[in-house]
């Protein structure tokens, strides 16, 4: 049991673990499974949909990843530990992190459409596999990937100016970063982007970003702690209100207003209001339903899960060996297993390759 623990909760015995932000991942990879489930049909209840929720889920990602990965660089800035084997570890980690199993994951996709026997509806064609293992776009479920990987690039670039030439003070910093947003929809706007590139982004991944640079100064974050809680509950209640299920669903909008390049912000602002009362809140209701055990083992594997959960899926809805009654049961619990496989298999090895060094050299 205690080998198991180990194995899906590796970093449990780290000092500055944080348990709630393994949930936290949780919740995002949920809200995408949800999700996809709900649009072809598949609900724990009749009436209640999730359709249209998975971006959300996306979001939440985006300024997960951004603030753990900035915590890491803007720690090393300060301790002046940021030298050449910093940035090799950092840029190899983040490589085996990603690529090996999105590989893995793009080919396997290729040849489960071209199959004469395939149920699935994704066209990768042999023509989308360069641009895919580029990671210059991904179609469906692989479009966030080479979104978030290449922001893995361009933050440290982001932290590197705000620490160097902004000493990380925090209204500076901000005005940057209101600076790079309207950069963002600028760009976005005049098209000179695409649609899913990632600098397009930048409204939600800055929200993690700039978190975790606020984080290196204490007082700052003692100071907004009684704000806490009245910004997680309006920024909970914007998310809520502002879903498809609500105006689709229950309003019977034909048309879903919030949507596009100028909801990006908000919607980072939210997550990133939530992640502040994770990291911050002390403990809390919030703190212990994302310490959740079975939430935080969803988190540990939630890669292998957004990347496996759609074969899944299909197969047990249009293989037609299931009884529909069941179909939601079989999907989660055949993501679950899938995903518990490849995480073991493929993410927790890889996780482990790291290159020491004696902390005196940098």
């Amino acid at each position: 049991m205690n080998s198991l623990s180990t194995l899906f909760f590796p970093n449990d015995s780290k000092k500055y673990h944080i348990k709630s932000l393994d949930g936290l991942r949780g919740l995002a990879v949920l809200l995408v499974l949800l999700s996809h489930s709900s649009l072809l049909g598949l609900k724990f209840l009749p009436f209640l949909s999730f359709e249209y929720t998975g971006t959300y889920g996306v979001y939440l990602f985006f300024v997960l990843s951004a603030y753990l990965l900035d915590k890491q660089i803007c720690r090393a800035f300060v301790d002046g530990n940021s030298g050449t084997k910093f940035w090799i570890n950092y840029f190899l980690r983040r490589f085996l992190r990603i690529y090996p199993l999105f590989f893995v994951a793009v080919i396997f996709n290729y040849f489960l459409f071209v199959s004469e026997y395939s149920i699935y509806s994704i066209p990768i064609s042999k023509e989308d596999i360069p641009p895919h293992l580029l990671m210059v776009y991904g179609k469906h479920i692989f479009w966030s990937i080479p979104v978030e990987f290449k922001y893995y690039f361009l933050s440290p670039l982001i932290v590197f100016v705000a620490y160097k030439y902004l000493n990380f003070d925090n209204g500076k910093t901000l005005i940057f970063f209101i600076g790079l947003v309207f950069l963002s929809l600028a760009l976005s706007y005049l098209r000179v982007l695409g649609y899913f590139g990632t600098v397009s982004y930048f409204p939600i991944f800055l929200a993690g970003t700039f978190l975790a640079i606020i984080e290196t100064n204490s007082n700052v974050m003692q100071a907004v702690r009684k704000w806490i809680d009245f910004l997680t509950i309006i920024s909970l209640l914007i998310i809520v209100l502002t879903s498809k299920v609500i105006w689709k669903d229950l309003l019977h909008f034909e048309q879903f207003p919030f949507h596009g390049l100028k909801f990006y912000t908000l919607y980072g602002v939210c997550w990133g209001f939530l992640l502040a009362k994770v990291l911050n809140g002390g403990r809390n209701f919030i703190t212990i339903l994302f310490e959740f055990k079975a939430l935080r083992f969803l988190g540990n594997i939630s890669f292998s899960a957004y990347l496996w959960h759609i074969p899944v899926l299909y197969f047990t809805t249009k293989s037609g060996f299931f009884d529909p009654g069941y179909g939601v049961y079989l999907f989660f619990t055949g993501t679950i297993l899938i995903s518990s496989i490849s995480y073991f298999v493929i993410e927790y090895p890889l996780s482990k390759v790291k290159l020491r060094y004696n902390q005196s050299t940098k």
